[in-house]
């Protein structure tokens, strides 16, 4: 009887974790990223700011790679389907069609648990406990793996198989909460006239 317990409970306990449904990050945030995209042979490194309940999502990116080095401002606008690419160097600004409805900084729907692990170790101080989700997307077209903090779902790392451009592998960093400038969500003046 009680080998019978003991399975009953442990098979509860296991479907139970199975069943874990996403988490959802802080609504505002902020931090620093570094991102590798496989076969563009490109490193960005940056800074991000994230509203999720504006949908709204601003990087301020270096991106290196094929002998070239391009400082930007990116602004995704979810609900106005539209993103800007800004260089305030030269005061110049393209407006392209945002085809994506999934924010960088939120787990998709869909999103299965995989498993939790330790970065770093489980003694105390010494580790931080994860997440790991799995999954595919339709705007992705491909294979994703994001990995959150257990506690506060803040986004460690994604790995995301993108067709045509590869493997888009992002480490997130220096996590501050709520948003130091809102005005990063304005596109400047000059994207007005932006085609």
């Amino acid at each position: 009887m009680k080998v019978l317990l003991t399975i009953s409970i442990s098979l509860f306990l296991a479907l139970n974790v199975l069943a874990k449904e996403p988490c959802q990050p802080p609504p505002l945030l902020q931090g620093t990223f570094s991102a590798v995209i496989s076969q563009e042979n490109m490193n960005i490194l940056g800074s991000f700011s994230s509203d999720l309940p504006g949908r709204r999502f601003y990087l301020r990116e270096g991106v290196y790679g094929n002998g070239l080095t391009v400082f930007e401002d990116v602004l995704m606008l979810f609900s106005e389907k539209v993103m800007y690419m800004i260089s305030y160097a030269n005061s110049t600004c393209v407006s392209l069609p945002l085809e994506v409805d999934l924010h960088p900084m939120e787990l998709p729907p869909k999103a299965q648990y995989v498993n939790q692990a330790y970065i770093g170790s489980s003694l105390p101080g010494e580790g931080v406990l994860v997440d790991v989700w799995t999954g595919t997307h339709p705007m992705i077209k491909g294979p994703y793996y994001i990995t959150t903090t257990n506690t506060g779902c803040l986004p460690v790392s994604s790995v995301f198989s993108i067709k045509p451009v590869g493997t888009l592998v992002a480490a997130y960093l220096d996590f501050v909460y709520g948003i130091e400038d809102p005005n990063v969500f304005i596109p400047p003046s000059f994207c007005k006239k932006a085609n």
